[in-house]
């Protein structure tokens, strides 16, 4: 079951979130928090590094611990 929330991003990050959205070719903001959320969660169930994608690498994978 999913709870309703309501998330503001700051501005200044806002730039930043709508590159990594058309990188990963996701269709609104919404999908790409809820996307990044998901993503962050599932490496942290893995014990991996949550790092989802900085500025320089919008659009890549997070890279796994080897």
């Amino acid at each position: 079951m999913a709870e309703s929330i309501k998330l503001t991003v700051p501005y200044e990050h806002y730039g930043w979130l709508e590159q990594v959205r058309k990188a990963r070719g996701w269709d609104s903001i919404q999908e790409a928090v809820r996307s990044i959320i998901e993503d962050a969660y599932r490496m942290h169930k893995k014990g991996l590094d949550t790092l989802i994608c900085a500025p320089a690498q919008a659009g890549k994978p997070a890279e796994e611990k080897k």
